[in-house]
C-alpha cells in the first residue's frame, strides 16, 4: 500500500505513484525552498563577518572604532 508523502516546501499532497524522490509538489515550491535557502546563507555569512569585525578588535581591549560598549553614556 503507497504511503502518503507531502511537499517538503507547502506540505500538499504529493500525488500518488510520484517518484520516491520527489520532494515539491510543483516547481515554484523548488524554488521557494531554493530561495529560502540563499537568504538563510546570506544571513549566516553576514554572521560569519560581524563575528570576525567583532574579533578584530584592538590588541588593548579597546573596541572598534565607533562601537561602543560603555553602558554609562
Amino acid at each position: 500500500m503507497a504511503r502518503l508523502r507531502f511537499c517538503d516546501s507547502c506540505g500538499a499532497r504529493l500525488p500518488m505513484g510520484a517518484s520516491a524522490r520527489r520532494r515539491y509538489c510543483d516547481d515554484a515550491c523548488r524554488a521557494q525552498v531554493y530561495r529560502d535557502r540563499q537568504v538563510a546563507d546570506r544571513i549566516w555569512r553576514l554572521g560569519m563577518m560581524l563575528a570576525e569585525a567583532e574579533s578584530a578588535a584592538l590588541p588593548d581591549g579597546t573596541a572598534l572604532a565607533g562601537v561602543s560598549h560603555d553602558s554609562s553614556a
